[in-house]
């Protein structure tokens, strides 16, 4: 009987501990009222004055009435990929909000691997080619179980073109992709 009670116990303590504050969860910014349009806008101007926010690009309408502009997450100064914020605003007054942020990022942002130590791991990843002609990008990479802290490069090895994703720390690969944008 001892052992069952012993075994419930633990099975009940297990799912009663919260996940890792690290786990990457999205949070969708979406207004579908003046309250949580007002509310997010508040939000979104805490975190452009707070750095969290970074306006990536700005855009006036052509009569110059309504302004359109785009933010990025970032993380001690590290873009976070697969964020982005969009607010449009008619003179001072926020019309429109939407986007995706990560809210509870918590990684050690500063590389283990420095720029040159990162270029010669995608110069190895070329196979033969010269490497990247584009300098690495520090980055955020989030996970499904966790943020990881990548330098990121297009390698052209023979005819094909990857978007590699190394650790910062480790130099190992994290992800590769076909480059989804060859033409940057």
């Amino acid at each position: 009987m001892l052992p069952i009670v012993m075994h419930a116990g633990l099975v009940a303590l297990w799912l009663a501990i919260p996940p890792p504050p690290d786990v990457p969860k999205v949070v969708a910014i979406t207004t579908a009222d003046e309250a949580s349009l007002v509310d997010w806008d508040r939000k979104v101007s805490h975190l452009v004055r707070r750095g969290d926010l970074k306006l990536r690009e700005e855009k006036p309408s052509d009569d110059g009435q309504v302004r359109d502009e785009w933010f990025v997450q970032v993380h001690d100064g590290v873009p976070v990929l697969g964020t982005e914020v969009w607010r449009q605003a008619k003179g001072k007054k926020t019309i429109a909000i939407e986007g995706s942020i990560y809210p509870s990022i918590t990684l050690n942002a500063k590389p283990k691997l420095s720029l040159h130590e990162a270029r010669v791991v995608f110069i190895t990843l070329a196979k033969g080619s010269p490497g990247p002609s584009q300098p690495p990008a520090l980055v955020i990479l989030p996970q499904p179980d966790k943020f990881v802290l990548v330098y990121q490069a297009r390698v052209l090895a023979g005819a094909d073109l990857t978007l590699y994703s190394i650790d910062a720390s480790t130099g190992e690969v994290v992800a590769s992709e076909p480059d989804p944008n060859p033409g940057q």
